[in-house]
């Protein structure tokens, strides 16, 4: 398994980032060191602290060390766990797997602006969009349709919420949403 928590340690002044590797391949956490170093090099990387200090303090006083190994489900628990316990000094964002808390600067809101400028979708647009996103399709979906069938199928022949919880591992809210279709309508 080569996924799990890691963190970008300033040898310096001891400051890190925090970061998993929840959806990695083979070669997870090389194939994240090697993204972050590649973007911290030629100056895009998405956290301007960490980018700052990289340019500070130079690539060689930055360490990448695995901080856990653990299954990818189980990969945003313990990166907000780590989060929490560390509050990392390089991190925008203190919530695992979301950018709130992230203010995008005056220049980016400009560019983000500019480029979206005559790029509107027709409702037409939109819906298929919309279609093309949904279920399985959805970049967030950790269920498949099938998954979703039997879920189903297995609530109504009177198993609790929670061993389907606990089965998929995923939230109450989750399996509530789709006992009550209120998630996965086309199913």
């Amino acid at each position: 398994m080569k996924t799990g928590i890691y963190q970008i340690r300033n040898k310096i002044n001891g400051k890190r980032y925090v970061g998993s590797a929840a959806y990695a391949a083979r070669n997870g956490f090389t194939n994240r060191w090697h993204n972050h170093r590649y973007h911290l090099r030629i100056g895009t990387h998405h956290c301007p602290h960490l980018q700052a200090a990289w340019k500070k303090y130079g690539e060689e006083n930055f360490l990448f060390e695995v901080l856990l190994y653990c299954d990818p489900q189980d990969c945003l628990m313990y990166e907000q766990m780590a989060l929490d316990c560390f509050k990392p000094e390089y991190n925008v964002c203190l919530t695992a797997g979301s950018p709130l808390g992230y203010r995008h600067t005056a220049k980016a809101k400009k560019a983000i602006g500019l480029a979206s400028r005559g790029r509107s979708l027709s409702q037409a647009g939109r819906l298929k969009v919309s279609l093309a996103q949904r279920g399985e399709n959805s970049t967030s979906a950790k269920l498949t349709e099938s998954d979703i069938r039997f879920i189903r199928q297995r609530l109504e022949a009177g198993e609790t919420q929670k061993s389907m919880v606990e089965l998929f591992g995923v939230s109450y809210t989750t399996i509530f949403d789709i006992k009550n279709r209120k998630t996965w309508k086309h199913i």
